[in-house]
């Protein structure tokens, strides 16, 4: 059963919604800006990881670092 305390902090957290929304909105904002740069970024890095797997040697490099963090994720896990 709810008490007269937790109605009262329910009220004061509402009260305090705006002033967080004023803190958060200017952000949110300019992360929507960077929107499409991070598009374009992701695009130049999937080309690059596309060349790079081209080249002689890559699948055994992607193997070796596979097995790198398959033996880490071991390593970590309790006994």
């Amino acid at each position: 059963m709810l008490g007269a305390q937790h109605v009262d902090a329910v009220a004061h957290l509402l009260e305090l919604v705006p002033d967080l929304l004023d803190l958060v909105l200017p952000a949110l904002r300019g992360m929507a800006d960077l929107t499409p740069e991070l598009d374009q970024l992701t695009e130049r890095f999937d080309s690059v990881g596309q060349i790079v797997e081209g080249l002689p040697g890559a699948q055994r490099l992607r193997r070796r670092g596979e097995e790198r963090e398959q033996d880490a994720a071991d390593e970590q896990q309790p006994v």
